[in-house]
């Protein structure tokens, strides 16, 4: 073996060298990508997956409590003596009713809706008030409304587990004028009908559609949707 000519190398390194080069490659191709990438549609890229992670756990939240409440109500009657006589119930539980409604909406303009509610009994009325947090993001052109409103509502029991709906929803929110986009306080009617689907003794887990009659395109917090899909959860 000539000298000058160095010692042979083992192809164990010369293995290792073409995998560095590779690993060295393929890091710089991402980092241009990542580079090319605008910061807006990255953070559009989150928020979609975001949006679609909390539809996802509503979704499973529901399904889970709609099986939970056909076991607990039959433990609840079996358990229950035939010559059992039930206790007055205290006033404000005569009177009093509450709970929450959450509204999603993921692909294209992503809409997320949460409010809390309170109010009275009186007879098959329920009527209540509340407030609303909402996020609504818009694609093009891109806009983000961050809100909290004001809630007004009264239910009316239909039979049994159905009842009827009728609901102030006001929020300040991006209304389309001559002048482009601005935030404007609007005052939303919505009208439609529901089921509520008991859980526990007190409780029970709602649907509903409703149907924004004062709907005008461009002005809606609800984006270009006219009927809408909620559900909830009533005590």
């Amino acid at each position: 073996m000539n000298p000058s000519q160095g010692f042979p190398k083992s192809p164990k390194l010369c293995y290792q060298s073409e995998t560095y080069s590779f690993l060295l490659k393929y890091s710089l191709n991402l980092t241009d990508t990542f580079k090319n990438l605008s910061f807006n549609k990255l953070v559009l890229r989150i928020k979609s997956v975001t949006m679609t992670t909390l539809t996802f756990l509503t979704c499973i939240i529901i399904s889970y409590l709609t099986l939970y409440s056909h076991t607990t109500i039959a433990q609840t009657n079996n358990s229950i003596p035939a010559d059992t006589t039930k206790a007055a119930a205290p006033y404000f539980d005569k009177t009093l009713h509450g709970g929450f409604t959450i509204g999603a909406r993921v692909g294209g303009n992503s809409y997320l809706y949460f409010s809390p509610f309170i109010g009275l009994r009186l007879g098959k009325f329920y009527p209540g008030i509340g407030v609303s947090f909402s996020q609504y993001i818009q694609n093009d052109p891109y806009i983000k409304d961050q809100r909290i409103g004001l809630r007004g509502l009264i239910r009316y029991q239909l039979h049994k587990n159905f009842f009827s709906s009728v609901e102030y929803d006001g929020q300040k929110n991006s209304i389309i004028t001559e002048k482009g986009y601005v935030r404007k306080w609007t005052n939303n009617i919505l009208m439609g009908a529901g089921i509520a689907i008991p859980v526990t003794y007190d409780s029970k887990l709602t649907f509903e559609l409703l149907y924004q009659v004062n709907y005008k395109p461009g002005q809606s917090p609800y984006g270009h949707k006219q009927m809408l899909g909620r559900v909830g959860f009533a005590f």
